[in-house]
């Protein structure tokens, strides 16, 4: 089994942080592996925080364990979860960014993590209270079994608007929530709301069709496409969407039937 550790946190790599967290994992679990997920997810955003751990999560192998450090803004007052998913393990605030994962993937197990042995001593300063996760993910790594964190827990946090909704006239409504590093445009709507005839609306642009690949449109050209976790996605070939298309993140994506 993997003795793996993602980090996917909005620490930056301008600062210590980073470095302290591996610190405390590797002083608890010395012979995992520590995999740099993303540590620029955008502060605050808690629906591209849980896109960008939903896309992770199918290219791990068992045993690897996620550990969430977003949301310090909460994270004092908000129980601590972990959760057996597929074979891996998710630590996390439960702040609604493990949702659409387990909404998606039900876990196995899931608990609260409160036995004070994998839990670091909590201080009044933010980063502090992101640290003290660290010991829970290294002790799953480490073999500890998922029952031993603390109590058996029957549900989590939801995350609103994780999906778009669909209107009473048949149109689906959903939003942009994640912006990549290349403009694409990430919207909450799943490839299964679309119609078989869509006309997609994101600003004062329209998209008549979804194309199976940016080769489909001349460079420069806008598309629509179902990107890699099933959901809809909005680019330009060779060119930056969000710049172009003059939109940004939560701004409204609408799909009428033609």
């Amino acid at each position: 089994m993997a003795q793996l550790i993602t980090l996917l946190t909005d620490l930056g790599t301008t600062d210590a942080f980073v470095g302290i967290v591996k610190g405390v994992l590797l002083t608890r679990a010395p012979d995992a592996r520590v995999v740099d997920l993303v540590h620029a997810a955008e502060f605050g955003s808690l629906h591209a925080t849980a896109y960008l751990l939903i896309s992770a999560y199918p290219y791990f192998p068992a045993g690897t364990v996620h550990l969430v450090l977003t949301d310090p803004s909460v994270a004092p007052n908000k129980r601590i979860i972990a959760a057996e998913v597929g074979g891996q393990y998710v630590v996390t605030p439960d702040n609604g960014v493990a949702a659409p994962l387990f909404d998606e993937h039900p876990p196995s197990a899931l608990v609260t993590v409160q036995d004070p042995r994998f839990l670091l001593e909590p201080r009044r300063h933010t980063f502090h209270s992101r640290l003290i996760y660290a010991p829970a993910a290294a002790a799953l790594v480490g073999g500890v079994g998922l029952n031993e964190l603390g109590p058996v827990l029957s549900e989590w946090t939801g995350l609103p608007h994780a999906t778009a909704s669909r209107e009473s006239d048949g149109s689906v409504v959903g939003e942009i929530v994640h912006i990549d590093r290349f403009g694409n445009l990430v919207t909450n709507i799943d490839a299964s709301q679309l119609p078989s005839r869509p006309r997609i609306m994101v600003g004062s642009t329209a998209i008549d069709r979804i194309s199976d690949h940016y080769g489909e449109v001349a460079a420069g050209g806008v598309l629509a496409i179902v990107g890699s976790t099933g959901r809809l996605e909005i680019s330009i070939n060779r060119g930056n969407a969000a710049k172009k298309l003059f939109v940004s993140k939560t701004d409204p994506v609408t799909v009428h039937q033609v």
